[in-house]
């Protein structure tokens, strides 16, 4: 199952924050540990609402949905108000303008010289460039952080093949993920068709290629500089450079000097951080 879900801070009951995930507990419990870095500075949280789906592509759309719609959410959050304690709805939507007064440039009794109004240009040509560069680095922030969910998902579903026994074209039941240093911004989803827990150099073993976010890269890799992580049905037993005990790999991703690491051991435990 996939879920939508809503949670809310104990320590700061205005802050509420929602997701998706196909383990709930596990990712409350990120939560509450302080590793997600979008609610580390508000934790510990409380599961105040789910929504349960069999598709995870339904269970993300839910949550952009909700995210972008702020009317239905109002009404959801109206319906909830009992469970969200010390949390005012229509507070959480309430947009304020943030500019310059009206009167910031009025003269009165006289017009403007070319001068003062050269300077206001430049002034506002500031101020916008100020907003926009910000904007432009937190999104960019964001875009670090969804890089690393959705590499802590990868590895989770390619888990998953294995253990439910999925088969590839080439009939075998073991997936993995290989990581390379030279590949700054991608790594590859196979199937280990050989059985030898490692990626073919050639590709033939190929599924899928993922991409990064945009300027997000792979900045350091361990225990070596290019490896593979491999799930080996039934149970699954987890190959970390053809190794299956005692190891862990990290994946850290960068963003100008903000990083991201993704971990994952041998009893097949996945984290960021």
């Amino acid at each position: 199952m996939y879920y939508f879900y809503l949670l809310q801070s104990t320590a700061k009951p205005k802050e509420i924050y929602t997701g998706s995930t196909n383990d709930l507990k596990y990712r409350i419990n990120e939560h509450n540990q302080g590793k997600v870095f979008s609610t580390k500075r508000y934790f510990p949280w409380k599961l105040i609402y789910y929504e349960a789906y069999l598709s995870e592509k339904d269970a993300r759309l839910r949550e952009q949905k909700f995210k972008k719609h702020g009317k239905g959410n109002q009404e959801l959050k109206k319906r909830l108000k009992n469970s969200l304690q010390g949390f005012t709805p229509h507070l959480f939507f309430q947009k304020k303008a943030k500019g310059l007064p009206l009167t910031f440039f009025k003269k009165k009794g006289e017009g403007f010289t070319l001068i003062e109004v050269l300077i206001s240009l430049v002034i506002m040509a500031v101020l916008f460039s100020t907003l926009l560069l910000g904007k432009s680095n937190e999104e960019k922030k964001l875009g670090l952080q969804r890089s690393a969910y959705q590499l802590a998902q990868d590895l989770r579903e390619t888990q998953e093949k294995a253990m439910g026994a999925e088969k590839a074209i080439c009939d075998t039941h073991s997936f993995g993920i290989a990581f390379d240093k030279t590949w700054k911004n991608y790594y590859i989803i196979f199937a280990d068709c050989d059985a030898d827990q490692i990626r073919k150099v050639d590709g033939s073993e190929d599924i899928k290629k993922i991409y990064l976010e945009k300027e997000v890269e792979i900045s350091n890799l361990s225990p070596t500089d290019s490896f593979s992580v491999v799930f080996k049905a039934p149970d699954p037993i987890v190959y970390i450079n053809a190794i299956p005990w005692n190891m862990e790999a990290v994946i850290t991703l960068s963003f100008n000097s903000s990083i991201k690491k993704v971990k994952i051991n041998s009893a097949g435990r996945i984290e960021t951080e």
